[in-house]
């Protein structure tokens, strides 16, 4: 099961650092690979990712870059438990796709994958990577249809992060069949 991780708000410093120990804590929900996206202001948007453990990912000049607290709005992070697809860099989240960047944690049918591809037009390299396209394509209401087909775990378990860059805000949804706890401070 993969684990997605991120903080938004005022970031400095101290988000950095603790969003590091998320990734490190988080590890253990998804060892295949790591990724960050950072955001920084509507159109300004680093995403890294590598099929590694957190610690590479830290080493390499791109997530140093990325990971700048005082200059973001927003981390998202994620540890993938490769499901579906293969593991590779690509096939690492998060996910970009026009406006929208984000992570997911859940697997969806063979069935489900498909019927999104079918409306996109295209194929894509994990079930993950068709849900952000279809978010980004039709928005988050005609995509929640196709996934809500998902209405039993057998069917479809999502839980998703995303930033949509048009509407300039970090959005948060899961169905009953993947935790998602958030915090406030």
């Amino acid at each position: 099961m993969c684990g997605l991780i991120g903080v938004c708000g005022n970031l400095s410093l101290k988000d950095e650092l603790f969003m590091k120990r998320l990734f490190i804590l988080d590890y253990f929900r998804g060892t295949d690979s790591t990724g960050l996206a950072a955001v920084r202001s509507r159109k300004d948007i680093s995403v890294v990712k590598m099929a590694t453990h957190p610690i590479n990912l830290f080493d390499s000049k791109a997530f140093t870059s990325a990971l700048n607290g005082p200059n973001s709005v927003a981390f998202i992070g994620h540890n993938r438990a490769a499901t579906v697809g293969k593991v590779n860099d690509i096939s690492a989240h998060p996910y970009e796709f026009g406006d929208i960047v984000g992570a997911h944690n859940g697997t969806l049918t063979s069935a489900n994958w498909s019927e999104l591809e079918r409306e996109l037009e295209f194929d894509t390299v994990t079930d993950s990577a068709a849900i952000f396209a279809c978010i980004d394509k039709f928005g988050i209401d005609y995509t929640m249809t196709l996934l809500e087909k998902g209405r039993v775990s057998a069917t479809g378990a999502w839980a998703l992060t995303w930033y949509d860059s048009k509407e300039h805000k970090l959005k948060i949804l899961r169905n009953e069949h993947r935790p998602l706890w958030i915090c406030f401070n």
